[in-house]
């Protein structure tokens, strides 16, 4: 014979609730309550509980409400958001040697790990959700204000362009000629800045006024792996310069 239930009443016989109710099971199974060492209570799907100790989920567990940490003892080492593929989409907390808050593994607040108020990155940009100091670092920020680009990337000439890849770039002529000219440069969201350089002494980038999407205050030829010129991507304008640096010995 089956166990139906178990029922407890009051004194007076006038209340009762089932407090477990046996269904249908297709094999026999055991259920284990644990010692947790002190008292304790079952955890109701209706109602609001706190739940004490450490607790493991093993598979995925969906929260429909929010979740709130209390972050007032400074105890909390990470709360992780993650997709189907169990890669770290949103991260509160620590990866074991940077405090971060990442989103889909691009944007890193960190602080000061060894508390000698030295000059840690506070807040760096990027695709690495490990080390702040990879070139996939975008920009960082330290402590003291300084604001740290990254490291050049390098496109060449086609037909007279190319496409804006970061935000320093070294340019090079199509197939190494000595002179090339540079009109148009695709891609560009408004308010982005852009800097430029030559890749090669021996070969001059010539940046064409008003030929294709550049503004500029004439012509200019980076003749110099020192010469620069820095940009502005204004919707619907193009690229319009801010400055520019002729430093040819």
């Amino acid at each position: 014979m089956g166990l139906a239930g178990l029922y407890l009443g009051n004194a007076g016989g006038s209340t009762t609730i089932r407090i477990i109710s046996a269904t249908s099971v297709s094999s026999s199974a055991s259920y284990t309550v644990p010692d947790v060492g002190t008292s304790g209570s079952f955890v109701m799907t209706a109602g609001t509980q706190t739940i004490s100790g450490a607790k493991t989920f093993s598979a995925n567990t969906t929260f429909t409400g929010k979740v709130v940490s209390d972050l007032s003892s400074n105890t909390l080492d990470a709360i992780y958001v993650n997709d189907s593929s169990n890669n770290a989409r949103i991260q509160i907390g620590t990866d074991g040697s940077h405090g971060v808050i990442s989103a889909q593994r691009t944007v890193y607040i960190l602080g000061d790990n060894d508390n000698n108020s030295s000059s840690d990155d506070i807040l760096a940009v990027g695709t690495d959700n490990t080390d702040p100091s990879s070139a996939s670092i975008f920009f960082k920020i330290s402590q003291s204000g300084v604001l740290t680009m990254p490291a050049s990337s390098a496109a060449t000439i086609a037909s007279g362009a190319v496409t804006r890849t970061s935000t320093h770039m070294v340019v090079d002529t199509e197939a190494a000629a000595a002179t090339d000219d540079l009109d148009t440069i695709n891609g560009g969201n408004d308010g982005e800045f852009l800097i430029l350089r030559t890749a090669n002494n021996a070969r001059d980038v010539t940046c064409k006024d008003a030929t294709g999407n550049l503004l500029l205050n004439g012509d200019f030829t980076l003749s110099n792996v020192r010469d620069s010129i820095m940009l502005i991507y204004v919707d619907s304008i193009g690229w319009i310069e801010l400055s520019r640096s002729d430093n040819s010995p």
